[in-house]
């Protein structure tokens, strides 16, 4: 995979903190072998220096000097303490800051690995259309009816969504879905101010006001296919009030960015 990237309300996305090390620096490596037929999950530590002397030994390819990694199908590297170079786009006050004078921090391999293996994508026990989306304080809001939530008096706040143009004609089963992922930005609340996003009357995510910049909090949120109808759908906003499981749902005004 390209990098890690945290979902964790607060914590920075893909800089390095003390809570999301789990899921910024341990990312997946898939390999297709020539002629291979049944998966197999290796839990063996690789870099991605790793890659090409893999893809060598495979081939049986001559090179003319040493490699600085191994070959994935050879012995394995030893699971020590790892090197994390932060991303210094929009740091927080909860990123982990190198030492003076280096430019990355130290990670425990072995421990920050096992944290991994404990983690789950979605909780058990739901839809499974749309658990891995279910995620969150608010998340079992996702796919229940608006009409079920009382609502609270507009505020002040108003936001944008990129592309809402990308809702106007929907194919639920297409392969390329460019409105699963979205985002947008939100005024007049407070940093990790809880948000529903709904589409023809049922809650279609939840997420959460961001780290403001010039006065507005980005947001993304992740959409269900299984959510979205044929065609033009309608976003809403809310800004969620109260706590579960019957919060109010707050109206805010939306326009395209």
């Amino acid at each position: 995979a390209d990098h890690g990237i945290s979902f964790q309300l607060g914590e920075p996305a893909r800089n390095p903190s003390a809570a999301n090390l789990p899921e910024v620096t341990w990312t997946p490596l898939l390999v297709k072998y020539p002629h291979q037929t049944q998966a197999h999950v290796d839990d063996r530590r690789a870099e991605s220096i790793d890659v090409l002397p893999t893809v060598a030994d495979v081939l049986g390819a001559k090179h003319a000097g040493p490699f600085d990694g191994i070959s994935l199908r050879h012995l394995p590297r030893t699971d020590g303490t790892g090197r994390m170079y932060p991303w210094s786009w929009r740091p927080t006050a909860r990123d982990l800051v190198p030492p003076d004078g280096r430019g990355y921090v130290d990670v425990d391999g072995p421990k920050g690995f096992a944290r991994v293996l404990e983690a789950r994508a979605a909780p058990d026990g739901t839809d499974q259309a749309l658990r891995v989306y279910q995620r969150g304080r608010f998340g079992a809001l996702v796919g229940r009816p608006v009409a079920a939530f009382g609502r609270g008096p507009t505020g002040s706040a108003t936001a944008t969504i990129q592309h809402l143009e990308r809702f106007d004609h929907v194919q639920p089963k297409a392969q390329n879905v460019d409105w699963a992922f979205s985002y947008g930005g939100i005024s007049g609340v407070d940093i990790e101010t809880p948000l529903a996003v709904a589409s023809n009357g049922r809650i279609i995510a939840t997420t959460a006001a961001q780290l403001p910049t010039n006065g507005t909090a980005p947001f993304t949120f992740l959409v269900p296919p299984t959510l979205l109808a044929r065609g033009r759908n309608h976003l809403e906003l809310y800004v969620i009030r109260g706590s579960m499981p019957n919060p109010a749902l707050v109206p805010v005004p939306v326009r395209a960015a």
